[in-house]
C-alpha cells in the first residue's frame, strides 16, 4: 500500500494539471476514493494550487499589465534612442564628407604653382578641388584655384599637368552662326584674382560675364 501511495503521490500533481492518460487518471481517482492519507494529500496539493492560480491572476491584474506597459515604453525609448543614433551618426559622416570635399579655401597666386612656358602654355602641379576662370571678349584671362582637404598637396600626374593649360587657352569662345560650334578666344593677358575678388564672385557680389 506505501508503494501504491508514494506512485500516487507522485502522479498527483499531473493529475491536478490534467496531464495524465485516461487511465492512470482513472487510477488516481480510484486511490483517492479508499485512500485518506493520499485524499488529504490531494487536498493540501489542491490548495495550494488554487492559491497559486489566485495570487497569479492578480500578480497578472496589478503587475504584469503594468509591467508589460513598462516594457512597451522601454522598447519605444530603445527605438527611439536607435533613430536618434542612426541620425546623429548620418549627420556626423555627412559633416565629415562636408568638411573633407565640401569647403574650399582660397588658393594664394604664390602657393598655386602656375608656371608658364615660352610659348605661352600653363602648367599647375597640384590638384585643386576647383579652377575658376573667365575670358573676356578682348582675351583677357581671369583665374583663380580652391582647394579643399581632401586635394590638399596632392600632386597632379604628369597627364594631368596640361589640364590647366587646356582650360588657360580655350576657356572662352564665340558662337559661329552656321554650326553648333565654338572658336576659341586667344589669350593675350592672364591674370590671378585676388582673395578679394574671388570671394566677391562666390558670393554673387560680382558678376565676371
Amino acid at each position: 500500500m506505501r508503494m501504491k501511495c508514494d506512485v500516487i503521490k507522485d502522479l498527483m500533481p499531473s493529475y491536478i494539471d490534467n496531464l495524465l492518460s485516461e487511465d492512470s487518471q482513472c487510477l488516481v481517482e480510484a486511490h483517492l476514493a479508499e485512500c485518506e492519507s493520499c485524499k488529504a494529500y490531494y487536498e493540501t496539493l489542491k490548495g495550494d494550487d488554487d492559491i497559486f492560480e489566485a495570487a497569479a491572476e492578480e500578480l497578472h491584474v496589478d503587475e504584469i499589465q503594468p509591467l508589460k506597459k513598462i516594457k512597451k515604453k522601454m522598447n519605444r525609448k530603445t527605438l527611439i534612442v536607435s533613430l536618434i543614433s542612426v541620425l546623429c551618426a548620418a549627420v556626423v559622416a555627412y559633416g565629415v564628407y562636408f568638411a573633407l570635399f565640401e569647403i574650399d579655401s582660397y588658393v594664394p597666386y604664390e602657393e598655386a604653382g602656375i608656371r608658364v612656358s615660352e610659348t605661352g602654355e600653363m602648367y599647375v602641379d597640384e590638384k585643386y578641388s576647383s579652377t575658376w576662370g573667365y575670358t573676356s571678349a578682348d582675351g583677357i584671362k581671369f583665374i583663380y584655384f580652391t582647394d579643399n582637404y581632401v586635394t590638399k598637396d596632392v600632386a597632379r600626374s604628369e597627364e594631368e599637368k596640361n589640364k590647366v593649360e587646356d582650360d588657360f587657352m580655350n576657356a572662352g569662345g564665340v558662337h559661329l552662326a552656321d554650326d553648333d560650334t565654338y572658336q576659341p578666344f586667344t589669350v593675350y593677358e592672364a591674370y590671378y584674382l585676388t582673395e578679394e575678388y574671388a570671394d566677391m564672385i562666390e558670393t554673387g557680389i560680382v558678376d565676371p560675364t
